[in-house]
C-alpha cells in the first residue's frame, strides 16, 4: 500500500499551482461569456461541465487542502458565491435555485473528504523530506471494486424511482410533489457531479497507473451522463457533454497538482510532548531513598 521510492517535488511548485488557479479563473470567464451571448447549446451545456468542475476542485482543496481550516473555509464560501452568480448571470437565471446547484455540488464533494480527513488523510507534498507520511496505492482490482460499486447503485436506482417520486393528478395534468421535484432537479445532478469530482483525487493522487485510471474516470463520466439523460427524459448527449467536461476538467487540474509533487497521504500520528522537568521530577520521585 505504500511507495518506498521518495518523490522530489518540482523547483517551485506553488507558482505552477498559482498558474493552475489563473487558468481555472480565465477559462470559467470565457466559458461565462460563451453561454451569456447566443451561441450553440453544445458550448453552454459545456460551461455547466466547467463550472461543476470547479466546484468540485474547490471542495478537494477545502476537504484536504494543505492550508489553515479558517483559510480553506472563508475561500469556498468565497468560491461558491463567485461561481453561484457566475452561473446564474450567464444562463439569466440569478436565482434561488441556481446557489442551491452550486453548494449542494461543493459540499457534496467536501463533506465526504472532510471525513477521510479525520482520518489522517490530506493532500500534501512529498518529498524526501516527508519519510513519515505513507503513500496510497490503488490497483486493478479497487477499480473493479468501483465499477461493481457503481453498477449496484444505478440497480437500486432503477429499483427505488417509481416509489420515490409521486406523481399527482391535478385538473391541469400530472405533476411531480415540490420535494420530489427538487430531489429529482437539482439534487441528484449535483450528488453525480459531486461523486465524479471526488473519483479523480484517489485514481489520480494516489495510484501508478494513470492511464488506466484516466479511461475508467473517462468511461465513468459517459456512463454517469448517460443515465442523467435517462432520468431526466433529455437528450442524453447534453448531460454526457457536462459529466465528460467535467471529469476531463478536474483529471487535467489534478494532473498539474500531481506534477507539482503533491499525492494524497496518511499524516503521521502526533506525538505528545512530555516536559523535561516534569520527567526528571517523577523520575526522581520513584528512586528509593
Amino acid at each position: 500500500m505504500s511507495s518506498s521510492e521518495p518523490i522530489l517535488p518540482p523547483m517551485n511548485p506553488r507558482s505552477r499551482m498559482l498558474w493552475l488557479v489563473v487558468v481555472q479563473i480565465v477559462v470559467g470567464l470565457i466559458g461565462a461569456l460563451a453561454a451569456y451571448l447566443p451561441s450553440p447549446d453544445f458550448l453552454r451545456v459545456a460551461f455547466v461541465g466547467i463550472v461543476f468542475s470547479q466546484t468540485s476542485l474547490l471542495g478537494i482543496w477545502g476537504g484536504l487542502g494543505t492550508n489553515p481550516w479558517w483559510k480553506r473555509l472563508v475561500g469556498v464560501v468565497v468560491g461558491v458565491g463567485y461561481l453561484g452568480i457566475q452561473l446564474g448571470v450567464s444562463f439569466h437565471e440569478l436565482d434561488r435555485t441556481t446557489f442551491l446547484w452550486v453548494v449542494a455540488a461543493t459540499a457534496i464533494s467536501a463533506l465526504p473528504l472532510l471525513l477521510v480527513r479525520l482520518f489522517r488523510v490530506a493532500i500534501r507534498l512529498v518529498s524526501l523530506a516527508a519519510g513519515s507520511v505513507e503513500r496510497f496505492q490503488f490497483s486493478i482490482g479497487h477499480l473493479l471494486t468501483l465499477t461493481f460499486v457503481v453498477a449496484c447503485l444505478i440497480s437500486i436506482r432503477n429499483c427505488v424511482e417509481p416509489y420515490a417520486i409521486e406523481l399527482i393528478e391535478t385538473p391541469d395534468g400530472v405533476v411531480i410533489d415540490y420535494f420530489d421535484e427538487a430531489v429529482r432537479y437539482w439534487l441528484f445532478p449535483a450528488a453525480v457531479v459531486g461523486v465524479l469530482g471526488i473519483l479523480p483525487v484517489w485514481f489520480l493522487l494516489a495510484t501508478k497507473q494513470l492511464v488506466l485510471s484516466c479511461i475508467g474516470l473517462l468511461a465513468a463520466g459517459v456512463c454517469a451522463g448517460y443515465w442523467l439523460g435517462r432520468f431526466h427524459d433529455d437528450p442524453p448527449s447534453l448531460w454526457m457533454t457536462v459529466t465528460i467536461t467535467e471529469v476531463v476538467a478536474v483529471v487535467a487540474s489534478l494532473l498539474v497538482v500531481r506534477s507539482c509533487g503533491y499525492r494524497l497521504v496518511r499524516l503521521p500520528a502526533r506525538r505528545v510532548s512530555v516536559d523535561p522537568d516534569r520527567q526528571d521530577r517523577s523520575g526522581s520521585e520513584e528512586k528509593p531513598v
